[in-house]
């Protein structure tokens, strides 16, 4: 009885950390372009590329990020 008692109590801690560690991680609703402001993608050179049918702030909303900004913190990677 008690390794069950230890066995639920560790299960617990042990989700409820992987839980808090998960929520302070995850991305903010800054930092995305939302499928719907994709007009194409295609492959190219093994990447994938993306137009865009707004191209001034996510969901064409002025209180929504700027792509500018977003853009401005994603690090360019040349081949």
């Amino acid at each position: 009885m008690k390794k069950k008692i230890i066995y639920a109590l560790t299960t617990i801690a042990l989700i409820s950390v992987a839980f808090i560690l998960g929520n302070k991680n995850a991305n903010r609703q800054t930092d995305y372009i939302p499928v719907e402001d994709i007009a194409v993608w295609y492959i190219n050179d093994g990447y994938i590329t993306m137009e865009l049918k707004d191209v001034n702030n996510q969901f064409d909303d002025k209180s929504k990020a700027a792509y500018t900004d977003i853009l401005s913190n994603t690090p360019y990677i040349e081949k």
